[in-house]
């Protein structure tokens, strides 16, 4: 976009190059593309921003096949609160889930509370670990409530991301006719 907030444009998407031609980074506040660096927003293979989604993405909310943030969803997350395949964090949640606190998952492991099949704790699917995961309900992704809101924490963004891209192109579509 034309219009800037300290230097960074609000919108920069960036997509394609030219064969042997590098890539470069959108770089914005709301960024879009191989790269994006985005101070609220970064959506790209490789996404870092306070709200990141993409291939490999860093942020405060990290969505993504690997997400490192302090609230990280993926194949792979690790943050403070991680769920995904594999999850590694303060709190975590998935089918492998490491944590220093509390994990829930299929094979899981912390310093205090795991519920899980495989797992090793100080409290093992025990009254005290129950009882953790019945304050931090939204953790346990195996009752059907946060479960629910699981999924659609990580199939929503997916969703808006693919809808956005397709904003995208068809306005490019429509500018590249006009040219």
């Amino acid at each position: 976009s034309r219009t800037t907030l300290l230097g960074l444009p609000l919108v920069h998407c960036r997509f394609g190059r030219l064969p042997g031609q590098k890539s470069k980074p959108a770089v914005g506040w709301i960024a879009c593309g191989e790269r994006a660096y985005g101070i609220l927003f970064a959506s790209g293979a490789l996404s870092i921003g306070a709200i990141s989604m993409g291939g490999t993405s860093f942020g405060i909310l990290a969505f993504g096949g690997i997400g490192f943030g302090l609230l990280a969803f993926g194949g792979f997350a690790f943050g403070a609160i991680a769920m995904g395949g594999a999850a590694v964090g303060w709190m975590a949640s998935g089918g492998i889930a490491l944590a220093w606190l509390a994990a829930v998952g299929g094979v899981a492991g912390a310093r205090e509370f795991v519920l899980g099949g495989g797992a090793l704790a100080h409290h093992v699917n025990d009254p005290a670990a129950q009882e953790f995961f019945m304050r931090h309900w939204w953790l346990n992704t195996m009752q059907p409530g946060p479960a629910c809101l699981f999924w659609l924490a990580i199939f929503a963004p997916v969703f808006l991301q693919i809808f956005g891209w397709r904003w995208i192109q068809r306005k490019m579509l429509k500018q590249s006719k006009r040219n």
